[in-house]
């Protein structure tokens, strides 16, 4: 007599084992590969006329994001250390106006206190819309990179996006 165990228990182990090693592996690669991906984003700037460090006058440029969500944030500073967002989007001519324009690009500052129920009716801050308006005259020259969106098509496209970034 054979004192080996069945062959149907070796192959319960080796699932037992194989199938938690292979999710792992997937996690990993998985993991890896957006990253990568991340990575490759922040190296290709979203903007050529614009860089952390930028003056725009009474305003710096803080950090340009790459496209989230159909736009491009843009964290601007004021002298006295103000820091907002401004969301850089294709622009559309039937849409809303942002309240900055070029010929292709239209700016919208983000109202980081907004509700959900708040309808972007609410008056943007003065400093910060000029900031903008500084910002949509350095990006003048700009073509819309890969992926951004106008208003319309991000609130369709993410009806429930979270599209604030830190301000740090």
């Amino acid at each position: 007599m054979s004192s080996s165990p069945p062959r149907s228990g070796l192959r319960r182990r080796h699932w037992l084992v194989a199938v938690p090693l292979g999710l792992v592996a997937v996690g990993v690669l998985g993991y890896r590969w957006s990253r990568s991906g991340s990575a490759a984003d922040d190296e290709a700037p979203a903007f050529e006329s614009i860089a952390p460090g930028h003056d725009l006058g009474r305003w710096t440029v803080v950090r340009v994001g790459a496209v989230h969500l159909g736009a491009v944030p843009v964290v601007l500073q004021t002298r006295d250390g103000q820091r907002y967002q401004v969301d850089v989007l294709a622009r559309d001519p039937q849409g809303p106006p942002g309240v900055a324009q070029t010929e292709r690009l239209s700016l919208f500052v983000v109202n980081s206190h907004a509700s959900p129920q708040d309808d972007g009716q609410r008056p943007t801050d003065e400093e910060q819309g000029l900031g903008a308006m500084a910002l949509a005259h350095a990006l003048a020259r700009e073509a819309p990179p890969p992926g951004l969106l106008t208003l319309r098509q991000r609130s369709d496209q993410h009806p429930n996006g979270s599209f604030a970034v830190s301000l740090q």
